[in-house]
């Protein structure tokens, strides 16, 4: 094995390095590639016999060098890499990622996992420094420290697929080009590669490590081509649609969590979220971990290079390799309040995002069939169901409405739209829908053609669009399951008995508080599905009420005299209470041809004085209340027949009014005699 001294390799290489645009390639004393005994990591030679204070030993060598890198003196992992893949490249018909451990063009990456991969000592070098004796075969380093650890942050491993790609082509266009990719890339500090291992700045060229990586500049941080402050280094490759408008581009308060951890120039990164970027979410290497092990590689969680494994990244409140948690995100921070989504997902009345991992994909619209696309292995939900992190905004949405503002939470996210019109007749669901993926999943710049509905967001989960026709899982609140809500709100129900959300129900009869009107008024499911009390945040993440209610809601019936529905139940949040509690008049449809308002003869408390002959709303009233064939949301007995699982709709235990038809409004009958004739019912009310 030839030696040579240091001298001799300090030489060539600083001739080699002539010329060169970058302004430190020496020294590279104290950085963590600094190997020799007088480095000042972990990881380097031991002073004494076997070892050495040569430097530049570990890499180059004068003569007889491995031919991947000039004068490389390193040996080279010959066997197969695992690659990144997404479901994204998948749908972009992208050029798949190869494997760095064949080909020349992939020669810089492979020079680099020498080390990082793991699986080769440090001190394994094809020519050994001259001071040291033919009875060694490498280089002697600090015991435990012969290769890298799989914990040290340094560690990349032979899975790769938890990395940002390397041995990838960098494409913009044509069929298989990412539009969200900046084309050219934007040099000189970034580089790409050709097929012969040179640099070269034109799309359709390889990204390596050494695209990013400058291994004898550490200046940066990271041994990075340049300062990566306000995701520059990110930014030179990447474009997402509308980012630089979303909140997690001007939210304030990220405690600069992410400052260089190594004391390298440049100091924290900035007080907004904007100002870190694509950190706060996104890590290159090492992607995925998890709480539990917060160091340890775990490639399968680690899709998107999310920082970790799916809803903890936008939690964010782990630490990571000494890095506290961030204040700012969704996790427990008390002083955060207002986007504090953590403690509510553990509420006993949730979207229960937790028990999906790795279920959930940023293209499964596009790719999903266009009905039944949930099966029964793929039921999930997570925070990107409802929430495009790219995009999203922080306004609450305007009363009164059912579209999404750019200004939004859910701008941006993918959806459904009923294809065509609603079925005409009753009690059918729409079977033909046109799904939308995320805005910039694939190929999607823009989002809608039409102003989007917040229900169409909700349709991909409850609607015959997910379910095909199949049966719906159940609830995870309620443990029941779950309905079909396309057909609830079909706006040609016969009846036209809904709840506004879909469109206007033009029902004259109702007397509204709390800012809402009869008519044409639109309303969103979160509405009524929301954080109790209508406190922030507000989202159906998840509720202190059943069914992610903002307020108590009863779905089975009270015995006569016993009605519990007041002004802190949910209905009557909106429907007036004071027309139930004190006359009320003509204005809910619900009186006889004298006047008399049936609704407050019915009512808990009726001019300050308990009734006994209260019952609550489901006593007559279906029990999921979004809409129904029949008008007044009535259910009868017998619905259950001719209503599919009448379990979603039909109130729990108690009287049943048996009547088959309804009296046109004002056209009840009154009196002790005659009760019967309108509302005759089962178990206790009317006989």
């Amino acid at each position: 094995m030839k030696q040579y001294p240091l001298s001799v390799i300090l030489l060539i290489v600083i001739v080699l390095s002539a010329g060169s645009s970058s302004s430190a390639v020496f020294p590279l004393n104290g950085s963590k590639h600094d190997l020799s005994s007088a480095g000042t990591g972990s990881y380097k030679a031991v002073s004494g016999d076997g070892g050495t204070s040569e430097v530049c030993i570990f890499c180059h060598t004068p003569h007889s060098a491995n031919t991947e890198a000039p004068l490389w003196n390193r040996r080279s992992y010959v066997a197969s890499y695992v690659s990144y893949t997404s479901d994204v490249l998948a749908a972009l018909n992208y050029p798949a990622a190869e494997d760095p451990s064949t080909g020349v063009a992939h020669s810089r990456t492979r020079i680099c996992l020498s080390c990082h991969d793991g699986t080769i000592a440090l001190g394994s070098v094809i020519n050994m420094p001259a001071s040291i004796p033919n009875t060694y075969t490498e280089i002697k380093m600090q015991a435990g420290y012969e290769k890298i650890k799989q914990e040290s942050s340094g560690y990349i491993g032979l899975n790769l697929s938890d990395d940002h790609p390397v041995a990838i082509k960098h494409q913009t266009s044509g069929v298989a080009g990412d539009p969200e990719l900046v084309s050219p890339i934007a040099g000189p500090e970034v580089k790409l590669y050709d097929a012969n291992g040179s640099k070269v700045y034109t799309e359709g060229n390889y990204v390596e490590c050494t695209s990013c990586h400058d291994p004898h500049d550490n200046s940066k941080g990271n041994f990075l081509v340049m300062e990566n402050r306000n995701s520059a280094l990110c930014l030179k490759c990447h474009a997402k649609s509308e980012f630089a408008a979303s909140i997690h581009a001007t939210a304030s308060g990220v405690n600069d969590a992410y400052a260089p951890s190594d004391g390298t120039p440049g100091g924290t990164l900035g007080a907004y979220v904007g100002d870190v970027k694509c950190m706060n979410c996104h890590f290159p290497h090492k992607a995925g971990v998890t709480a539990a092990a917060p160091t340890a590689p775990n490639p399968q969680s680690g899709k998107y290079l999310l920082s970790f494994q799916e809803e903890a990244s936008c939690f964010n409140d782990n630490d990571r390799w000494g890095q506290a948690g961030v204040t700012a995100c969704h996790g427990n921070s008390a002083n955060v309040n207002q986007r504090r989504i953590k403690p509510e997902l553990s509420s006993t009345s949730r979207h229960n995002i937790s028990s999906y991992a790795g279920k959930h994909a940023s293209a499964e619209v596009k790719s999903g069939t266009l009905n039944g696309w949930f099966t029964a292995s793929s039921w999930h939900v997570e925070c990107e169901d409802c929430h495009n992190p790219h995009t999203a905004g922080n306004a609450l949405h305007t009363q009164g409405s059912n579209t999404i503002s750019s200004s939004s939470a859910l701008y941006g996210v993918a959806y459904v739209s009923v294809a065509g019109v609603y079925p005409s007749g009753s009690w059918s669901s729409p079977l033909s829908y046109s799904p939308v993926e995320p805005l910039g999943a694939t190929r999607s710049t823009t989002w809608g053609g039409t102003p989007v509905k917040e229900y169409e967001i909700c349709f991909k989960c409850h609607s015959y669009f997910a379910s095909g026709g199949g049966n719906f899982p159940n609830a995870y609140s309620s443990l029941q399951q779950m309905s079909d809500q396309s057909k609830e709100f079909n706006v040609n129900n016969s009846m036209g008995s809904f709840h506004p959300v879909v469109t206007g129900n033009s029902n004259p009869w109702g007397d509204m508080t709390g800012g809402w009107t009869t008519g044409t008024q639109l309303m969103y499911c979160s509405d009524c599905h929301t954080k109790e009390n209508l406190s922030r945040p507000q989202g159906p993440q998840g509720s202190g009420n059943r069914y992610i209610l903002s307020y108590p809601y009863y779905d089975d019936r009270a015995a006569k005299g016993s009605a519990d529905d007041a002004n802190g139940t949910l209905c009557l949040q909106c429907h007036n209470p004071n027309t139930y509690s004190s006359g009320g008049g003509t204005s809910t449809g619900f009186y006889t041809t004298g006047g008399t308002n049936l609704h407050t003869q019915h009512y808990s408390v009726r001019n300050n004085v308990l009734s006994a002959f209260a019952y609550r709303c489901v006593n007559c009233h279906i029990r999921t209340p979004h809409g129904w064939d029949r008008k007044g949301l009535i259910h009868m007995q017998g619905d259950n027949a001719t209503h599919g699982n009448g379990n979603w709709y039909e109130p729990v235990s108690g009287a049943t009014i048996t009547g088959l038809t309804l009296p046109a409004s004002r056209g009840y009958a009154h009196g002790n005699a005659s009760k019967n004739v309108n509302c005759q019912t089962i178990n206790g009310c009317h006989q």
